[in-house]
């Protein structure tokens, strides 16, 4: 009986590629806000609370 030879598969590398990333100075200007002052009334609102009533519950072993 005659032996069967493997064929041996071949595994191909991937070249990989660089990519060179260019960076892009930005200038940043910068901008003076003027603030305004705004006068507000204050409304005042009465709240009424509500209360729970928590049941507790025992337990018998």
């Amino acid at each position: 009986m005659k032996k069967k030879k493997k064929k041996k598969k071949k595994k191909k590398m991937r070249r990989r590629r660089r990519r060179r990333r260019r960076r892009r100075r930005r200038r940043r200007r910068r901008r003076r806000r003027r603030r305004r002052r705004r006068r507000r009334r204050r409304r005042r609102r009465r709240r009424r609370r509500r209360r729970r009533k928590r049941r507790r519950r025992r337990r018998r072993r």
